[in-house]
């Protein structure tokens, strides 16, 4: 075997193959804002005096003092928590990670196209996505990184004995111990790959230096049992109770579609089964039982060699020791909703995968190439688009609320700092589900997570309330650009905030607009546009040509005032007409359908925007045609214009730039 497989061509072709997918695939997220769980992660950090997230844990679940080292001391570095800084984090993590995998995959087989295999199918692998695009994945990141680089130089100590190789070794497997709770497996995990790697060398069990081993693997015993001793004493909040073994044949299912990630997205595509465990557990299985019966045939054919059958064969024994824990102390709908948590395990199944892949198929080792080559392509087919859709969809999503924080900066005010988003989308999922299990769409803000909150950690508001209220994500899905109509969506408080935005759907597109904001930063007009008589008064009304992404638009500002309750069926119609002809109208109750007169109080003021759609049409014809109607009979209310005539409604014209 060779004693050095990755130091040829093959090798570092692959490498800067697995370097440049994995930057194309998540170079991206570093347009991202924090999102998710970045928020309370942060803001416990925040909480923190000094390094006291190293002796205590109070307040938060889990004790991962190491990966809150990293965030202060970027903290202390640019003075705010910088996403583009810890998205970037994020992806070198990632990116190093693959070529650790692949490095240990060359080592381990004596191949370098295993080394390749196993490197590109980690870092496309996914069900990886959750792990590498929120920040507070970071723990997940740095465990698998301490582990692996700790392991390759603790390795190249046992083959070259420069004692800086061990003492760094232990420095970054303590590192990654300190991460996450699964570092408590580093003995097993690093151990089990030297033994490997020895039993390689050495072509036997009996050659491996057994003294040496353990100098090397000792105090990685120590830091193991230091943290689970850490992890008992100190305090902690929200803490897991007990066993979580409900529900376990579905757990198993949802790892056995992960490492056979391929053939569960053709299962899906052929079959589409309402409930998938089973043909996860088939598909699962069924690689399972490739490798083990690979194996086997692999022994009985000296031709064949055997090195990436022990490489496959350890990749399928690091999979149950790794998820052990996730399937027995997790909620099932946890495990289901959180495809991070495989990500250790995808170290294994890339091992898995690329072992197989590796293999001669007969005596001729030609076909391997080719025969691999196909295996790891129709791998990279189902994982690429996956992951590159999921990335989509949440720069979709940061596209909304990155336009929000700049609506909340732009009309922030001491005399009101408070904003209110409507039907802001938390969570994304595809129109077709890929595989058989588990989370596929993409969270960016979840109930839990307060809106003023979030928009603090991106530095959009100061002190204030911002609120974000929810019927259902962007409904319903229309055409019609005013669409949050459900009758579940919570109104009775609007008046209370200072601006409300609405995320609506135009078209293809899903916009957040500034749909009103309250009437106090301009003094009420003498002689209103138009009083309808029942205590509704339109003081003025501008049309000005905007845009928003996707579409040509003209925005109508409308100045509301109420002087008294007015009547539960008055609505407001907004035309725009052009010589006599209607182009486009926005009808419904103030602030994007958001707020009925009917729920007004007395005195209360709003300006109220409405968007309408009229790119093929000439300005020059443009007016606008505004006033209030019965939604039960159609009829329109009559109003009093400044000229004392009455009339259906007010003209409003478009406003030009001289």
């Amino acid at each position: 075997m060779p004693s050095n497989p990755w130091r040829g061509s093959v090798w570092w072709l692959g490498s800067l193959a697995i370097t440049l997918l994995g930057m194309g695939l998540y170079g991206p997220t570093l347009n991202l804002l924090l999102f998710w769980d970045d928020v309370p992660h942060m803001q416990w950090l925040d909480s923190q005096q000094g390094l006291g997230y190293w002796t205590s844990s109070a307040g938060f679940p889990f004790y991962r003092p190491a990966t809150f080292t990293i965030w202060d001391l970027l903290h202390q570095i640019y003075g705010y928590h910088n996403p583009t800084a810890l998205h970037a984090l994020s992806v070198l993590l990632h990116v190093a990670n693959s070529l650790l995998v692949g490095w240990f995959a060359a080592r381990l087989s004596g191949l370098a196209r295993a080394g390749v295999w196993a490197g590109l199918l980690f870092v496309a692998f996914p069900f990886s996505y959750q792990a590498v695009i929120p920040t507070a994945a970071h723990f997940h990141l740095w465990m698998v990184f301490g582990v692996l680089a700790g392991g390759w130089l603790l390795l190249l100590w046992l083959e070259n004995n420069w004692v800086c190789y061990l003492i760094g070794g232990w420095i970054l497997v303590f590192w990654g111990v300190f991460s996450h709770e699964n570092g408590v497996l580093a003995p097993f995990l690093i151990g089990g790959m030297l033994l490997i790697d020895l039993r390689q060398r050495s072509r036997n069990w009996r050659g491996i230096p057994r003294r040496r081993l353990l100098v090397a693997v000792g105090p990685v015993i120590v830091f193991a049992g230091l943290y689970g001793l850490v992890w008992l004493l100190i305090p902690k909040g929200n803490e897991a109770s007990g066993l979580q073994l409900a529900a376990f044949d579905a757990k198993l299912a949802q790892t056995f579609q992960a490492v056979s990630f391929p053939l569960a997205a053709a299962l899906r595509a052929w079959i589409d089964p309402d409930e998938g465990t089973s043909l996860a557990w088939v598909s699962g299985g069924a690689v399972a039982m490739l490798l083990v019966a690979w194996f086997f045939w692999g022994h009985c054919h000296r031709a064949v060699m055997q090195s990436p059958l022990w490489l496959g064969l350890f990749g399928l024994l690091w999979i149950p020791l790794v998820m052990l824990p996730s399937w027995t102390l997790l909620d099932v709908n946890y495990l289901l909703g959180s495809p991070r948590l495989h990500y250790l395990a995808a170290v294994g199944i890339a091992w898995l995968l690329g072992g197989l892949a590796s293999m001669p198929f007969g005596d001729d080792v030609r076909w391997s190439w080719p025969v691999g080559g196909g295996l790891i392509a129709a791998s990279l087919v189902v994982a690429m688009p996956f992951v590159s859709t999921r990335v989509a969809q949440h720069e979709d999503i940061n596209r909304i609320y990155a336009g929000t924080g700049d609506l909340a900066s732009r009309y922030w005010s001491d005399e009101a700092n408070t904003f209110l988003l409507v039907n802001g989308p938390a969570y994304l999922a595809p129109a077709d589900p890929t595989f058989l299990l588990g989370a596929e769409g993409a969270t960016f803000l979840p109930d839990f997570i307060n809106l003023g909150d979030w928009l603090r950690l991106n530095r959009y508001i100061g002190a204030g309330q911002a609120d974000n209220r929810r019927a259902g994500d962007i409904i319903p899905a229309s055409d019609d650009i005013f669409a949050v109509t459900h009758p579940a969506l919570d109104r009775t408080t609007v008046n209370e905030y200072a601006q409300v935005a609405v995320v609506v759907r135009s078209h293809d597109d899903v916009n957040v607009i500034l749909a009103g904001r309250q009437g106090f930063d301009a003094p009420a007009v003498d002689v209103p546009a138009g009083d309808f008589g029942n205590g509704v008064i339109l003081e003025r009304g501008i049309l000005t040509q905007d845009r928003l992404p996707g579409m040509q638009a003209y925005r109508l500002e409308l100045v509301w005032r109420v002087d008294e309750t007015p009547p539960a069926h008055a609505t407001v119609f907004a035309h725009l007409i052009c010589d006599s002809q209607l182009v486009a109208q926005a009808d419904g109750p103030p602030l994007g359908r958001v707020y009925p007169f009917s729920l007004w109080a007395a005195g209360e003021r709003w300006h109220d925007f409405r968007y309408m759609s009229a790119a093929s049409h000439e300005q020059s014809c443009l007016r606008a045609f505004v006033g209030l109607y019965d939604p039960a009979t159609g009829d329109r209310l009559p109003v009093r214009t400044p000229s004392g005539d009455s009339a259906d409604g007010v003209w409003i014209d478009l406003a030009t730039d001289d």
